[in-house]
């Protein structure tokens, strides 16, 4: 907060060039004018030349240096404003005895500057010196009262023009008092608003802190909650398999759908972590657009299968360049949005080409979005009203339209909303044109059964242990485990390596894979189970040649991921 002495230096000290110029010119003219007296000496003017032309100004750039360094404390501030007030109550005394000695009432021309000067250079110092409650006082009395008392001195008409004089002393510290009055209503203002700024700065801070603490919360809550899901997931999977009356397994087919639900919502939860926090590069590949959005169709048939709606796509033969992983996600929230609310119809994935990029548009056939809803469906933790025709889900949780909004930014890309009571269009514009690549073959895939292979699990949470050994050996491996780096025996020689990251003590998945190889004379194929988030220690696995599968894993993607290694080992 400001206080009204600080103000009112601080504005003063950015005047004196303004001041020293009008005080300059106005004082030549009265030398000029004293001049032609034959009454005042040579010595007198050129004192007072001195005083105004040297003194006067030296002493004003004097105060304007002293301003800047002054503490905001009140005695050095009183000790500043009383040197200010000795100094002009000088100037305007010196200048009233210069007009009351050389007042030129016998040149009708040479008296008419000499009014109009006093009355301009008074009425111009309100300004400045109304900003301090005695100064101009200091200024405006002996400078006009010695003016006055000269023109009563000289008696008849001049003694009317004295009252006049005193008038206009009058009214101008009248004025002087309005400007200070006004002054005082701005720093008040000032304040005010300071304060508000400070409240709102504050605000701000406390805003971002809530915001760290969601993003940790989330991240915290996404990495240490999967470890029981995946566990859940892994022996669920094992159940499924086994010789179950009808309603059991109805009741497994529930069990299994709702666990499923459960991984996206944590899925959903640590994108969000992800993106708040900024801890995720994009990498860009070259993508078959027309197989990318396929592949995806295909993935959520059964979701369009429930909400009664199919899938049909528009799209030429197009290459884009993009990151594969963000990218999909994109598609992926919007594909479930319209499925879930764009009611029973069919949904579009429609590419539409512009200069040199492509726009996709993600249609439905529903009853369209509110006007007041169509920038809050975008905000973390909303969602649309719902209608009849749409489908009720247990898996959303108002992130997914969140999620694809900030995954547009780091992607360069648009999204607009297009809605009517005929449907929603969803558009996601700027997606850059790529070559064609040559297609990759197909991976090989081993038969289902993994009877006799040999997989090494190592693990610290007990349950995820105990759910991969479980499944891993209904699937008919051979399983070994380890919960530490010093339980791993040289005479396990696995097949496969499956391993969470973080072990416990500093150990990583890596101090395994250095194990495992000083121990084996050949590649053995190695999978990391982990619910890392952090792109250096990602990055890092990928560069290491191994295969990362965050976790909750859904049963048939580890099957697969399995499957997969060892299919490229034998080729």
């Amino acid at each position: 907060m400001t206080s009204v002495q600080t103000e009112q230096i601080r504005l003063f000290a950015k005047a004196p060039k303004t001041i020293v110029i009008g005080h300059i010119s106005s004082f030549a003219v009265l030398l000029y004018l004293a001049t032609k007296s034959s009454a005042l000496p040579s010595g007198l003017l050129i004192a007072w030349a001195i005083l105004e032309l040297v003194l006067t100004p030296g002493l004003l750039l004097y105060m304007k240096i002293w301003a800047k360094d002054l503490p905001e404390e009140i005695p050095q501030q009183a000790r500043w404003i009383g040197f200010l007030n000795a100094l002009v109550c000088l100037v305007g005394s010196s200048w009233g005895m210069m007009l009351y000695l050389s007042l030129a009432t016998d040149d009708p021309a040479s008296f008419a500057m000499q009014m109009a000067i006093a009355a301009g250079s008074t009425a111009a110092s309100v300004k400045s010196l109304g900003l301090f409650r005695w100064t101009f006082m200091c200024y405006g009395i002996p400078y006009l009262g010695l003016l006055s008392l000269k023109l009563i001195l000289l008696g008849g008409d001049f003694v009317a023009l004295a009252v006049l004089v005193l008038i206009f002393l009058l009214m101008m510290l009248l004025l002087a008092k309005d400007v200070l009055a006004s002054f005082m209503d701005y720093v008040a203002i000032k304040n005010e608003n300071l304060d508000l700024i400070a409240q709102l700065q504050n605000a701000n801070a406390q805003a971002r802190l809530a915001n760290r603490e969601k993003t940790r919360l989330l991240a915290s809550a996404s990495h240490d909650l999967r470890q029981p899901v995946h566990a859940m997931g892994l022996h669920l999977e094992t159940l499924s398999d086994s010789t179950l009356p009808e309603a059991a397994q109805k009741t497994v087919a529930h069990l299994r759908q709702s666990i499923r639900n459960l991984s996206n919502m944590f899925t959903s939860l640590l994108d969000v972590s992800l993106l708040e926090t900024g801890n995720f590069t994009v990498q860009t590949q070259v993508i078959d657009l027309a197989a990318f959005l396929k592949n995806i169709a295909e993935e959520f048939k059964p979701l369009a299968d429930i909400c009664e709606a199919s899938i049909h796509i528009k799209c030429a033969p197009y290459w884009i360049e993009s990151d594969p992983v963000l990218l999909r996600r994109i598609v992926q929230n919007l594909l479930s949005n319209a499925l879930k609310y764009g009611g029973k119809g069919t949904v579009t994935l429609e590419i539409t080409h512009t200069s040199n990029t492509l726009n996709l548009h993600v249609k439905d056939q529903g009853r369209g979005i509110a006007q007041k809803e169509r920038t809050q469906i975008f905000e973390e933790f909303k969602r649309a009203a719902t209608t009849p025709d749409h489908v009720q889900t247990q898996d959303s949780i108002g992130l997914g339209l969140a999620i694809v909004k900030k995954l547009c930014i780091p992607l360069h890309l648009d999204l607009d909303l297009h809605s009517s009571i005929k449907g929603s269009i969803f558009t996601v514009s700027g997606l850059k044109l790529g070559h064609a690549q040559a297609a990759t073959p197909p991976e090989t895939t081993l038969n289902n059964s993994l009877n006799g292979l040999h997989i090494l699990i190592v693990d610290d949470d007990p349950d995820s242990l105990r759910a991969s050994e479980t499944l891993l050996a209904h699937w008919g491996a051979r399983v070994s485990y380890a919960q530490s780096l010093y339980e791993i025996k040289p005479s396990d020689a696995p097949d496969l390596v499956l391993s969470d990251f973080s072990l416990g003590n500093g150990v990583t998945a890596f101090d395994v894979q250095e194990q495992i190889n000083q121990q084996s004379p050949h590649s053995i194929p190695f999978i990391v189970l982990s619910g890392e988030t952090d792109p250096k220690i990602m990055d890092e696995i990928r560069t290491r040649g191994l295969l990362l599968i965050p976790k909750p894993v859904q049963p048939a993607r580890l099957r697969a991921a399995i499957e997969s290694q060892l299919a490229r080992i034998r080729r």
